[in-house]
């Protein structure tokens, strides 16, 4: 059922694609990130000095979704680094420092799905890497992967799925409703919706404490930083099927 639902996901993919869908067509918009575009990319944390070239620090790069949720990243030391094969376009992340950060605007328990662009280029350090990580504590947000499997994960539970293989381009979306438990989020890989493999706690709820977003990793769970290409990023609260589509298509169109 799922390959008949991704088959026809897909035709609706293309179509929507192919009269120049935005990312801002999307209601429920949270935020953009897009590498591929310069004029988004400055290596302070100021905006004042532009990337470039390759190999450039990123110290800023502006949400395109016009909420203004840039990230950032004041520690020079600390910053990712923009590349391009010439046709390509990524930040890298170093797995150890490499981040940025924002501040969003969402309930303690918000609808929210996280699509991320992405080729994990080191899945070994740790079960539980953050590519994506919202608040601190009990009842957090962090969209992850590692040794195991992709994953939700809350640090006093978790929702996982299917393993997370290194060196593949894909595009991963996390996924989950208001209301929903830690065993109720949910992941889809290039569109296809992924069953749960295993889940801690699973009856518990989210309640952030602070709405503080990490990409990359947050600093206070150290040795849990991710090292990958991020191609691009979109922040949508929960959408329908042929949304979700649209974006997984758009993403697949950065690698």
């Amino acid at each position: 059922m799922l390959g008949l639902d991704y088959g026809l996901m897909g035709c609706a993919m293309r179509q929507r694609t192919s009269v120049g869908f935005s990312p801002t067509d999307v209601s429920g918009l949270i935020a953009w990130y897009d590498p591929s575009d310069l004029t988004t990319l400055f290596q302070d944390a100021a905006m004042t000095t532009p990337v470039t070239a390759d190999g450039q620090p990123v110290g800023a790069m502006r949400d395109k979704s016009g909420n203004g949720y840039d990230l950032k990243q004041n520690t020079a030391t600390a910053r990712p680094t923009y590349r391009t094969d010439g046709a390509a376009h990524w930040l890298v992340s170093d797995g150890v420092t490499g981040r940025l950060e924002a501040l969003l605007s969402l309930s303690s328990d918000p609808s929210l799905c996280f699509h991320s662009a992405h080729r994990i280029l080191n899945n070994t350090a740790k079960d539980d890497i953050r590519l994506f990580d919202l608040g601190v504590g009990n009842g957090a947000l962090a969209a992850t992967f590692g040794t195991g499997n992709y994953g939700w994960r809350h640090n006093n539970g978790n929702n996982l799925f299917v393993p997370a293989t290194a060196g593949a381009d894909a595009v991963g979306s996390w996924e989950r409703t208001t209301g929903d438990t830690y065993g109720q989020s949910r992941f889809y890989l290039n569109g296809v919706q992924q069953t749960t493999s295993s889940s801690a706690n699973g009856t518990n709820t989210v309640t952030l404490s602070d709405t503080n977003f990490f990409l990359f990793g947050n600093p206070a769970t150290t040795g849990y930083m991710a090292n990958v290409r991020l191609y691009g990023a979109i922040i949508t609260a929960s959408n329908p099927a042929a949304d979700r589509s649209a974006l997984v298509s758009f993403l697949q169109q950065q690698y």
